[in-house]
């Protein structure tokens, strides 16, 4: 499994990449905006209140609904989404807040 350290190393070695202040996000400029590729899972804790970050959850956009639907299908043991997800391009998989102690 991943560590939130691969992750960021991962990320910002593509050309372009930069990590959102205050916040486990990694975007590359498109035009005049952000477009987000990797962020940490907002889970909604408590109905209408907030969402909150859950670090050990890690949120990937995918090209298209069709890329979203193979990548699932694939590995429903590592990849998941929930409805607030539905239509939107991105899955979840599991992510380490930091490597495991030696």
């Amino acid at each position: 499994m991943a560590t939130q350290s691969d992750v960021r190393r991962i990320a910002l070695s593509l050309p372009g990449a930069s990590e959102q202040p205050g916040r486990f996000a990694f975007s590359v400029r498109k035009g005049t905006k952000e477009k987000s590729f990797a962020w940490v899972w907002m889970e909604r804790i408590a109905p209408k209140k907030p969402r909150v970050p859950n670090a050990s959850v890690l949120a990937v956009r995918v090209a298209d609904l069709d890329e979203k639907d193979m990548r699932l299908a694939a590995d429903r043991k590592k990849l998941f989404t929930e409805p607030h997800y539905d239509g939107f391009p991105a899955v979840r998989s599991a992510c380490r807040r930091s490597a495991p102690p030696n």
